[in-house]
């Protein structure tokens, strides 16, 4: 709280003295909390080498920072607080390190550590490159940017042209393609805004919105390819972000009403079922509520105002059962982390349950940081070509985050997102240094205006709207994590998943008489299942499974009942019982 609250007080301070003597400050204090976290966390699991590494690598990038004090304070000021989120990050990954990767069977950490330095090095190579040659500025938001963009985007197909032909393989399509879409938004919006006059007849019209038409499309496509809802609304709020940002008020709601038809569709049609999924938990949360989502919020609850301590998250284990961090590290191979996820899409989750509500609203507040530098640079920035870009940064940043933190602590449909510069992964490193990066460059350019652009009569409303619709939305997200880890903290924990879609089918086996008695005892009857071989083999596996767990019973009248019973799962770690034991129940 305190290196973040140094960071908010140079960033806001009034005169340019002031600032960076505040500025040096704050930047003096970033290793503290980071250094600490990582004595606290070889204390909890075990010292590794691993550790040593991180610390040396986040002092080496603190150190780079001090460089980019001359060139612009405010630049400074935001790298500062994302290399912070870099090292929370690490500090998060060093507290899974005696528990490997169950997809590569590697350790998390030195993975982690690699990446890290990727991101400084080419950090430091990005600015170092713009000092030397000036024109590159402009360049990646022309003709190069646009080169640019279809490479990345044809480098993500074929990316996921691999792994759909290698059946268990992994890639960074997504990142890629969110890295192309950003830049291609940017480049898109701001060649809108420079057109010199309204169009007068449908050609000229089609001539000026073909490419925005086009972009608009990608979304929609990811809804219905990808067939997953979260990734297509991320799109989809970069890009009216971007217009509003620009004065195209009516572009952005026409998007925004084109996102709704499509996302209406798709779940009238049933296609993709993630996204009925990901509806219905809101719509009917009773009914919808996923095993995923709930052992977030259970992990939100577990932490509480202030958190287990760094390193003291709960694991799990089929064979052995829950247990803290610290006393399974000897057997790490057989314990994976109770949140789902805990390295990706439930970071904020695995964050909040090691240092509470508390702690994990001081990281917030350096998301919100970096947030609001990007929107100071889209103030300050005079060529529509720069605000764009800083518009569709600053909208991807806030995004991102909100999303995933917003699935871990709130009944929000939108997850599968990596957090930026916190979530694992080598693809994640490289989109959040590529845009970060470019916005470093940007930023310490001449801030001219090289074009002039057509005003708008939205002009003035464009200047509140994106930062206000965010804020709204920040505002909703840290009320459910609030919601949850503190004022109803007791209810979250002692409510149990149930596996209602499992119910439904056992339900539906005992109906179409696939599950019989026999002396006594429930068996499956293999007259009654489906003709189709492999439909049948699946069948018979899953009605064997739950016969074996007790969903099913003989009554006294030699019927075979469903005990509902069995599908219900309370919260692993007992914390739940404890407290459900405590309030008499």
């Amino acid at each position: 709280w305190w290196t973040a609250a140094s960071l908010a007080a140079a960033l806001l301070a009034g005169s340019d003295e002031h600032r960076r003597s505040l500025t040096q400050r704050a930047w003096l204090l970033m290793p503290a909390p980071v250094l600490l976290w990582l004595a606290l966390v070889g204390q909890a699991v075990g010292f590794r080498a691993s550790m040593l590494s991180a610390a040396a690598v986040w002092l080496a990038g603190w150190v780079l920072l001090r460089r980019v004090f001359t060139p612009s304070l405010t630049t400074a000021l935001g790298l500062a607080a994302a290399w912070e989120l870099v090292g929370v990050s690490l500090c998060l990954f060093a507290g899974l390190a005696p528990f490997p990767d169950r997809a590569t069977q590697g350790p998390w950490l030195p993975k982690q550590v690699v990446f890290a330095t990727m991101m400084a090095v080419a950090g430091a190579g990005a600015l170092h490159l713009g000092a030397q040659q000036p024109q590159l500025r402009e360049r990646l938001l022309g003709p190069l940017g646009v080169r640019t963009a279809l490479w990345l985007s044809a480098s993500a197909l074929l990316l996921q042209a691999v792994v759909t032909l290698v059946p268990g393989l992994t890639t960074g399509a997504w990142a890629l393609l969110q890295l192309a879409f950003v830049l291609g938004t940017a480049i898109v919006a701001g060649r809108t805004a420079l057109a010199p006059s309204a169009p007068t007849n449908l050609r000229q019209w089609v001539r000026r919105w073909q490419w925005t038409l086009a972009m608009a499309a990608i979304p929609v496509s990811v809804l219905f390819v990808l067939r997953d809802l979260s990734p297509a609304v991320l799109l989809t709020c970069v890009q009216v972000v971007t217009f509003w940002s620009l004065g195209q008020v009516g572009v952005g709601v026409a998007l925004l009403m084109s996102m709704a038809a499509a996302t209406g569709l798709a779940f009238k049609l049933g296609v993709p079922a993630r996204l009925v999924e990901r509806l219905r938990l809101v719509l009917l949360p009773s009914q919808g509520r996923t095993s995923q989502q709930l052992q977030a919020l259970w992990a939100v609850a577990g932490g509480g105002p202030f958190g287990r301590g760094v390193g003291r998250f709960f694991v799990v284990s089929e064979a052995v059962g829950a247990r803290s961090a610290r006393s399974a590290a000897a057997m790490s191979e057989q314990f994976r982390s109770a949140i789902p996820l805990a390295a990706t899409d439930g970071i904020w989750a695995l964050l909040t349950e090691s240092v509470g509500v508390f702690g994990t609203l001081a990281v917030a507040m350096l998301v919100g940081l970096v947030s609001y530098w990007l929107w100071q640079e889209h103030r300050r920035a005079l060529d529509p070509r720069r605000k764009a870009w800083f518009a569709a940064a600053f909208a991807a940043w806030s995004f991102s985050h909100v999303f995933t933190l917003g699935w871990c602590g709130g009944n929000w449909p939108v997850m599968g997102l990596a957090a930026p510069l916190l979530s694992a992964g080598a693809f994640n490193a490289l989109l959040w240094t590529g845009v970060l990066g470019m916005s470093a460059l940007l930023s310490q350019g001449p801030s001219i205006r090289l074009v002039e652009s057509k005003p708008t009569r939205w002009r003035g409303t464009a200047a509140w709207l994106p930062p206000a619709f965010v804020v709204a939305v920040v505002i909703v997200v840290l009320s459910g994590l609030v919601r949850h880890g503190v004022l109803e903290r007791e209810e979250t924990l002692r409510t149990p998943f149930v596996y209602r879609p499992a119910e439904a089918r056992c339900r539906r086996a005992v109906l179409l008489g696939q599950v019989v008695a026999r002396n006594g005892e429930p068996s499956v009857n293999a007259e009654a299942l489906p003709a189709d071989r492999e439909q049948r083999e699946s069948t018979r596996r899953s009605l064997e499974a739950w016969t074996r767990r007790g969903a099913f019973r003989v009554a006294e009248n030699g019927k075979v009942k469903v005990d509902g019973f069995a599908f219900v799962v309370p919260e692993q770690t007992g914390l739940g019982t404890v407290l459900r034991l405590a309030k008499g129940a």
